[in-house]
């Protein structure tokens, strides 16, 4: 008798935590907050276009700073809320902790 193992859809999309910040592989020493997933626009059966989730993809700002950039959710790295400035985003520094 074999037995087949179900895959939840939280076992395949990694739970993303949008109030936390986050460091990213390439911009260590940096905290980051997330602003969501990625929208991508796809033309559906009547021609217009519906906007849809890239759950795989995150727009992402670093602290202290207004521009987006995205990330593969393989990239990010949840970080502790006192790890970080608010003030300047560096990781390690503490002139504006919140706890």
């Amino acid at each position: 008798m074999s037995t087949t193992k179900t895959t939840t859809k939280a076992e395949v999309e990694p739970e993303i935590d949008f109030e936390a910040h986050y460091r990213v592989k390439g911009y260590e020493g940096i905290a980051w907050f997330l602003r969501g997933y990625k929208i991508e626009q796809e033309h559906n059966e009547f021609g217009e276009f519906d906007e849809v989730e890239d759950r795989s993809r995150i727009v992402a700002t670093m602290v202290g700073d207004d521009r987006k950039f995205i990330f593969g959710s393989d990239e990010i790295e949840k970080i502790k809320e006192t790890d970080f400035c608010r003030g300047c985003g560096q990781i390690g520094c503490h002139c504006e902790v919140w706890d």
